[in-house]
Formats: C-alpha cells, structure tokens, sequence
C-alpha cells in the first residue's frame, strides 16, 4: 500500500513546492503593462540624430541666417563670387552672429567659395575658444567677394573636415557641377553622417533652386530660400 500512494504523496509535494514558488514570484511570465514598441514608433526619438552620441549628451545647437541645426562640428561654406559684391557686408554679420554664438563644446571652420579656390580658415577644424573666434571674424571680415562660382572645391574641403553639419550660402543663380556635387553628397555621406543645411540666396534659377532644396533633403539638412531683405534683417 505504501508503494502505491508514494506517486499521490510525490504529486502534493510538487503542488505545495510549486504554489509556494509563485507566492515568492518565481516561474511567472514577466507581465507587461504595455504593449513593445514598433521598431519605427516616435517615441523611441529615432529621428533626433542619424548618429546619436552616448546617451545622456545633449548635442548643442547652432544657427546661421534663420537656419538652425545642432552638432558639435560645423562648417560654413559661404559664397564670395562677385555677385554678392553688394550683399557681401550683410553676410559677413550673419557669419560674425553665428561664430560668436558658439559654445566651447563645439569646433568649426569656414571655408568661402569663388573660382579662386581660396584657402579654408584652418586645415582642421577649430575649437570654439574666444581666440578662435577672433581669428575666424578676422579671416572673413579680410575676404573680398570676387570672379564666379566654383562650388566643388569648397565643398571637397568642407567634407574632408569631417564635419556632423555644413551650412552652405550659395546663390543659386549660377552652380555648375551639379553631378559632381551630387556624387560627392552621395559617397561622402552614406550614412547621413553629414547634414547640410542649404541656403540659397536671391538668384532665379528655379532649376539649381530645386538641387539645391534637393541636395538638403537627401543629406538630411534642411533648405531656406533667402532674400536680400531677409539677410539685411529688415
């Protein structure tokens, strides 16, 4: 008789252990009191940055004539063709806001655009110290807009930087090299590593004012079109 109720006497030891278990939370399904999030859902923020730095770093921000963007590394790639002749005083305080707005988190350089190839500010880019500052405003306030536009070469060295975003003042009135300016965008910044921000000035050439807006998106930047009164702030 012994032998035959060991199996029951065996069974209510495993229901006692196991309800004993369950009191103390062990052998229960993690319940949820929400649903997992869609791989794409908003409110993961996966849209904030491209490369997102380590969480918890609040990446700074930064503008240039209305256009914002944040990132650490900034350059400006500004037009000095002979076309912004009359606009060039009214660029150069729109440049002289934003490097005096930069935090000391963040690095920068400048590079201006014309057929002469003119140097960029510095051969890396610069931490945003006041000292640095001062040289920069002095580099652009010694530029003088002259000959016509030669985007390409200004743009090659804006890359080469390494920057997270370029801010790029153009006017669209004349921009050759289309094609290779697009093949740049594409084998320099696969990933989205490089946004940049566009912004065309005055200039009527629907057809470069639509690369240009097209050039922004696909990097992920944004485009603004400005007017002389909009850069002069009136």
């Amino acid at each position: 008789m012994r032998k035959q109720n060991a199996p029951i006497h065996v069974a209510m030891q495993a229901v006692i252990l196991f309800h004993l278990i369950v009191a103390a939370g062990g052998c229960r399904p993690e319940q949820s009191s929400t649903k997992p999030l869609p791989p794409h859902s908003p409110t993961r923020n996966d849209n904030e940055l491209v490369h997102p730095p380590d969480e918890g770093v609040i990446v700074p921000s930064s503008s240039f004539a209305g256009v914002a963007g944040s990132a650490n590394k900034i350059v400006y790639v500004l037009d000095a063709t002979g076309s912004m002749m009359s606009s060039f005083d009214a660029l150069r305080a729109q440049v002289h806001i934003a490097i005096q707005n930069l935090q000391t988190s963040q690095s920068f350089g400048i590079v201006f655009i014309n057929e002469h190839n003119p140097p960029a500010l510095a051969p890396t880019l610069l931490p945003a110290t006041l000292e640095n500052k001062r040289k920069a405003l002095e580099y652009v306030d010694a530029m003088a807009p002259r000959g016509g536009t030669e985007p390409l070469p200004g743009l090659e060295k804006a890359f080469a930087l390494q920057p997270d975003l370029i801010y790029l003042f153009v006017d669209p009135s004349c921009f050759p090299d289309k094609k290779a300016i697009l093949d740049l965008v594409v084998k320099q910044n696969l990933n989205h590593v490089t946004k940049l921000n566009i912004i065309a000035f005055e200039g009527g050439d629907p057809d470069n004012q639509k690369f240009l807006k097209e050039l922004a998106l696909r990097s992920g930047g944004l485009y603004r079109f400005l007017s002389e009164k909009d850069l002069n702030g009136k």
